[in-house]
């Protein structure tokens, strides 16, 4: 029951899985390995992504997050780890999604670059809403070891990165890190409800 209403306050709260659609050519992107192709949109895993902590888009099927490395200019757009050191923070403006050094998501032969020179406008698949129409939410926490410190999203556990709070017998309900690394940190709280 707790997890079934816990389900419906995700979705009520913008918090769902989208696609990134480019509106000039109607193309949504997807990794490929480390790189970003424009593909036709469909809602299959492989295109679904979501806001996290820190500004960050987190990538469901890849488990890793939309990155720029801006020592290298030519390809500095890829996915990283979500804790690398790379620039990993994306922000909008005018429709457009803007990261670290003024560059700009775009599209290009049919890959996503990083461009300081773009107009592209970027959209959440199935809706004409801008992708930062429904920002991410931070979720507080309560009882366990981080005094109500929010979740960090996502965060790692046995090797799998979390995009959301999760459930085991462990504990008295759904529960999150509050660090990007619980094996290392150890720090976690029950997930309040918004």
């Amino acid at each position: 029951m707790v997890k079934g209403v816990f389900e419906k306050l995700r979705f009520a709260y913008g918090n769902d899985p989208f696609s990134i659609v480019n509106e000039n050519t109607g193309k949504c992107i997807t990794p490929l390995n480390d790189w970003i192709v424009a593909k036709d949109c469909d809602e299959t895993k492989d295109m679904l992504w979501k806001w996290v902590s820190q500004h960050r888009l987190f990538h469901l099927q890849s488990q890793k997050c939309l990155g720029l490395d801006i020592t290298k200019p030519a390809d500095s757009l890829r996915m990283f780890s979500c804790d690398s050191s790379a620039m990993l923070w994306w922000k909008c403006e005018h429709h457009s999604l803007y990261g670290a050094a003024q560059y700009q998501l775009a599209l290009k032969g049919g890959h996503a670059i990083a461009s300081t020179n773009s107009s592209d406008v970027w959209k959440r698949g199935g809706s004409k809403e801008s992708l930062c129409a429904q920002p991410y939410h931070e979720i507080y926490t309560r009882d366990g070891n981080s005094f109500g410190r929010p979740c960090e999203f996502p965060f790692l556990v046995n090797g799998t990165w979390h995009h959301e709070c999760i459930f085991d017998g462990d504990r008295s309900g759904p529960w999150c890190a509050t660090t990007l690394n619980y094996e290392y940190d150890q720090k976690w709280g029950i997930c309040l409800q918004p």
